[in-house]
């Protein structure tokens, strides 16, 4: 779920969770770490309202131990507005692409070499030219020769 504060706000009566406490900084935070949970399966620290998916580890000098939010939450905090949605859109984009691996098609070249839409790879599969490999039938790769 993306939220903005705004909403988070409105959905809570305005601010809430760690926003409002005493005693917990809300800027000069910097990132640690970014996870990909898979599915939104835990609360946003901070904010204790939205659940997320991607978290965002933070740490400040002035609290102890990090605090897990989403990237709402990771944007005030650090103050950078670019770099926690880069993130999220980096891991995102790396899950997509371990989940469409397996239904790749190869076309064999010749011996050994094979492409997908005409690109050439790094890897070295048996088949015959002109033969399609699907990426889950390929049990071994190493380095192709270069032309």
């Amino acid at each position: 779920m993306v939220a903005t504060m705004g909403a988070v706000a409105k959905e809570t009566g305005g601010g809430s969770g760690k926003w409002r406490q005493r005693g917990v900084p809300h800027k000069g935070w910097t990132h640690v770490d970014t996870e990909d949970l898979d599915e939104p399966s835990e609360t946003c620290e901070m904010c204790e309202a939205v659940e997320i998916r991607y978290v965002h580890i933070m740490e400040h000098p002035d609290y102890d131990g990090p605090l897990r939010v989403g990237c709402v939450c990771a944007e005030n905090m650090s103050g950078d507005k670019v770099g926690p949605k880069r993130r999220e859109r980096e891991l995102a984009n790396a899950a997509s692409r371990r989940r469409k691996w397996l239904t790749r098609v190869y076309l064999a070249l010749g011996y050994g070499c094979h492409n997908r839409r005409n690109r050439r790879i790094a890897g070295r599969v048996r088949g015959r030219p002109g033969q399609l490999i699907r990426g889950g039938n390929v049990p071994t790769w190493s380095a192709c020769p270069e032309s």
